[in-house]
C-alpha cells in the first residue's frame, strides 16, 4: 500500500470512529378491527396512524380500503440494532419524517413518515415486525427468521392477498431466511402464494463492507489507528470490552448492562450479527438467495467520497475517490439479485479545504452549480440522504417505494372492481388439484389456476352473459362469458367461454350425463373427471365446445384457492 493510500485509509478509519461516536443509537375507511388482528402480538403489530403524519390533503392521514373492502398488508422489517415500532417517539426506522434530499437546491418537507406515506396512499394495512431485543443475533435465530416466516404466512392468509415487505438493512436478510423456511415447509406452498414484492433499503445481500472493516480491524494495529498513542494495555482493554459487549448484546439488546452507554452500534460491533455481516462470512454464504418468483425492488445509497485534492498550476483536481455505498453497505451488495433497483447519489470529500473551495465557488463566485459541489464528510455525512440509517428519510427513495406500493394497490383495486361484477360464488382464484391447465393447453405456459377478474383484466371487453340454474345437472349452474360481443344483444358460440359451477353438495357423473342426452351426441366421456370431483367442496369447470367432438370431453374441476 502506498503512503498516499495509507493516509487515505487512515482518514477513512478516523471518519468511521467519528460516526460511531455521533450516530444516535381509496373507497372507504379501514375497519376498526384489522383482518390481521389474530396474527398480531409479540414482534408483529399493526402500525397506528400517528397524529403528526399529515396526508396529501393537508389533514391527518386516514387509512382506506380497496373497492371490495379488503386491504393489502405491508410488513416493515428493520435491520441490525434497529427498530420497527411505530409510535409518537418516532424511534423506529420507518417512523421518522421524510425530510432529506440529495438535491442541494431543494428541500424535503413531506409532513409524514414512510409508514404514514403508505397509509395515506390507501388500500393497505401497515404492520411492523420489531425484533430489537434479538437484533444483534443472526437471522437464523428462533426469535427472528421463524417468527417472521409465521407472520408472513399468517398476514397473507388473514387478508386474502399476497403481502408486500418493506425492509431495511439486515431486515432483508431476515426476510430471505423467512422465505427459506417457508420453502422448506412441505405444507406451506410457494413463497409467491404469500408475498408479491419486497422493497429493500440498503440490504447487504453479499455482506457489509463496514462490518468487514470493523471485524477485520480488531487487531492491535488497527485499534491503534483509532487510538493513536494508546498503550498495549489500553488497546487490549478496548478489545476485551468489545468482546464482552458483543456477548452481552447478542443475548439481549435491551439488557446490555454497562455496554449501553457505548451506543448500540459500538456495543454490538462484535455481536453474532456484527460478525456474520462480514463479506464472505460463512453465515452470509449459507443464506438462501431471493426466490425468483418474488419481485425484489432494491433501493441504495451511493456516496462518492473524494480522498483528497491537489493543486496543479492554480487549478485543483481530485486525487482519487471511492464509492462507499451508503457508508455501511456497498451499492453492489445492496442491489445484488434484485429485479429492479435505484441508487441515490451523494458527493463528499475527505479534504476539508476542498469542501471550503466548493462552497466558495458555488455560493460566492457562482462558478459551480450547488449539485456539483462536495460536502465535508466529517460534518455532513450523518445527515445525508444517502447515509445507511437515513435512506427511509430520503424523499427520492421513499417516493420510489411509494410508487411501487401504489402500482400494486391500483392493480388490486382494479381487480376488486372487476370481481364486484361477478357473482360472489364465482369470485376468487380457482385451481385444479392436479396442477394441469384447466383449459387443456399444451403449448405456451400452462397455468393450473383461473379467475374471472384476471380474465376481465386481460380482456376488458369481456363480460358475463348469463348465470342460470343448469337444466342437465340438478343444483348446478351454467354460465357463459362473452369474450367479444359480436351480436347485437350477445355473442356467437365462437366468442363465448362456457362454465359449470357446482355448489357444495352437488355431484357430477359424466357417464350419467352422456347417457341422459336425448340427442345421443356422445357415446362416452373421454376424458372422464368424475372421480376428481369432491362434492363436499364448490367446483368450477370450463366446458369445452363440443360441436364437432366425437366424445364428450369432460374437464377437470377447479377448487377455490
Amino acid at each position: 500500500m502506498t503512503a498516499t493510500r495509507r493516509r487515505a485509509w487512515a482518514a477513512l478509519v478516523a471518519v468511521l470512529a467519528l460516526l460511531v461516536a455521533t450516530v444516535p443509537a381509496f373507497t372507504s375507511p379501514a375497519s376498526a378491527t384489522p383482518a390481521g388482528a389474530s396474527c398480531a402480538g409479540g414482534s408483529l403489530e399493526k402500525a397506528p396512524v400517528l397524529n403528526g403524519d399529515i396526508g396529501r390533503n393537508g389533514h391527518p392521514v386516514a387509512e382506506t380500503t380497496l373497492a371490495d373492502g379488503t386491504s393489502i398488508p405491508v410488513l416493515m422489517v428493520h435491520g441490525w440494532t434497529g427498530q420497527s415500532v411505530h409510535n409518537n417517539e418516532r424511534k423506529g426506522n420507518f417512523s421518522k419524517l421524510i425530510d432529506l434530499t440529495a438535491n442541494k437546491v431543494g428541500t424535503a418537507s413531506v409532513g409524514r413518515s414512510l409508514i404514514g406515506q403508505i397509509q395515506d396512499a390507501g388500500g393497505t394495512d401497515v404492520y411492523t415486525f420489531d425484533y430489537y431485543d434479538a437484533s444483534a443475533r443472526w437471522v437464523t435465530d428462533a426469535a427472528i427468521g421463524p417468527i417472521l416466516a409465521n407472520s408472513i404466512t399468517c398476514l397473507s392468509a388473514a387478508y386474502g392477498h399476497p403481502i408486500i415487505l418493506m425492509v431495511h438493512s439486515m431486515g432483508g436478510l431476515a426476510t430471505r431466511q423467512a422465505f427459506s423456511l417457508i420453502q422448506q415447509n412441505p405444507d406451506a406452498g410457494a413463497v409467491s402464494d404469500y408475498v408479491s414484492d419486497v422493497v429493500t433499503f440498503g440490504t447487504p445481500n453479499t455482506g457489509s463492507w463496514l462490518s468487514s472493516v470493523v471485524e477485520g480491524g480488531n487487531t492491535a494495529a488497527s485499534v491503534g489507528q483509532v487510538l493513536p498513542g494508546g498503550t498495549g494495555a489500553t488497546i487490549a482493554a478496548v478489545r476485551s470490552i468489545l468482546v464482552l459487549c458483543g456477548t452481552a448484546t447478542t443475548a439481549s439488546m435491551k439488557n446490555q448492562g454497562i455496554c449501553k452507554p457505548l451506543g448500540d452500534q459500538v456495543s454490538s460491533s462484535r455481536s453474532q450479527a456484527g460478525k456474520a455481516l462480514r463479506i464472505g462470512s460463512p453465515e452470509m454464504s449459507a443464506l438462501a438467495a431471493w426466490p425468483d418468483s418474488i419481485s425484489i425492488h432494491a433501493l441504495a445509497g451511493s456516496i462518492d467520497l473524494e480522498l483528497r485534492r491537489v493543486a496543479w498550476f492554480g487549478l485543483t483536481r481530485s486525487a482519487g475517490a471511492m464509492n462507499t455505498g451508503d457508508f455501511v453497505v456497498g451499492v453492489d451488495s445492496a442491489i445484488s439479485d434484485s429485479t429492479e433497483n435505484r441508487d441515490l447519489d451523494c458527493f463528499y470529500t475527505l479534504d476539508f479545504r476542498g469542501a471550503v473551495e466548493d462552497n466558495i465557488a458555488a455560493d460566492w463566485l457562482k462558478i459551480k452549480a450547488a449539485n456539483e459541489t462536495r460536502d465535508n464528510v466529517y460534518t455532513n455525512l450523518t445527515e445525508s440522504a444517502c447515509f445507511h440509517g437515513n435512506l427511509m428519510r430520503s424523499i427520492e427513495l421513499t417516493n420510489e417505494a411509494l410508487g411501487i406500493i401504489v402500482d400494486i394497490v391500483d392493480r388490486a383495486d382494479a381487480t376488486a372492481r372487476l370481481e364486484a361484477a361477478v357473482p360472489e360464488e364465482l369470485r376468487g382464484t380457482w385451481c385444479t388439484r392436479s396442477g394441469d391447465d384447466p383449459r387443456g393447453l399444451v403449448d405456451g405456459e400452462p397455468d393450473p389456476c383461473f379467475s374471472f377478474a384476471e380474465l376481465f383484466t386481460d380482456r376488458p371487453e369481456a363480460g358475463l352473459d348469463y348465470f342460470d340454474p343448469s337444466t342437465a345437472t340438478t343444483g348446478a349452474f351454467d354460465l357463459a362469458v362473452c369474450l367479444t360481443w359480436d351480436l347485437d344483444n350477445g355473442c356467437t358460440t365462437a366468442s363465448t367461454m362456457y362454465f359449470d359451477y357446482y355448489p357444495a353438495g352437488v355431484t357430477w357423473d359424466c357417464e350419467a350425463y352422456v347417457g341422459a342426452d336425448t340427442n345421443g351426441r356422445w357415446p362416452s366421456c373421454d376424458p372422464d373427471f368424475t372421480s376428481a370431483h369432491d362434492p363436499a367442496q364448490p367446483r368450477l369447470t370450463i366446458v369445452y365446445n363440443h360441436q364437432q367432438a366425437p366424445t364428450y370431453m369432460d374437464s377437470e374441476p377447479m377448487y377455490r384457492r
